[in-house]
């Protein structure tokens, strides 16, 4: 099973992906993007890359794997952080140790779109029973 959210990150050029899965291969058969990184994603239980995709955007993709009993809160926020660093990244933002608020905001921003997809998918809910 893959439970997918392609969204526009507001403001920038850039393109968010959150996958759940639970057989990598499924993720690579529907994310053509991905295609090359069996290897790595085959012991990871999430990540984040950065692809080029046609046309202006670019894409930054969230994978998490489902019945993992690691997948936490805690690392959901980890994977986030990583995403607003690639974002920033991307779009040419350097981090200003005296105002981190463009940071704040968008990992506030990248945090909702993936608790968002989780309210909304019972299989991906039961995972978080707190």
């Amino acid at each position: 099973m893959v439970i997918k959210k392609n969204i526009k990150v507001p403001l920038y050029p850039v393109r968010l992906t959150i996958i759940f899965y639970d057989n990598i291969t499924e993720v690579i058969k529907k994310c053509y993007l991905l295609k090359g990184q069996e290897n790595w994603l085959a012991g990871q239980m999430a990540g984040v890359f950065v692809v080029s995709a046609s046309g202006e955007y670019r894409r930054t993709i969230v994978l998490f794997k489902m019945n993992d009993p690691e997948l936490t809160h805690g690392i959901i926020a980890h994977e986030a952080y990583h995403a607003t660093v690639k974002i920033l990244q991307i779009i040419g933002q350097t981090q200003d140790p005296n105002n981190n608020e463009t940071e704040a905001y968008l990992i506030n921003w990248i945090t909702d779109q993936i608790y968002d997809l989780i309210k909304k998918n019972k299989e991906v809910l039961e995972i978080f029973r707190i």
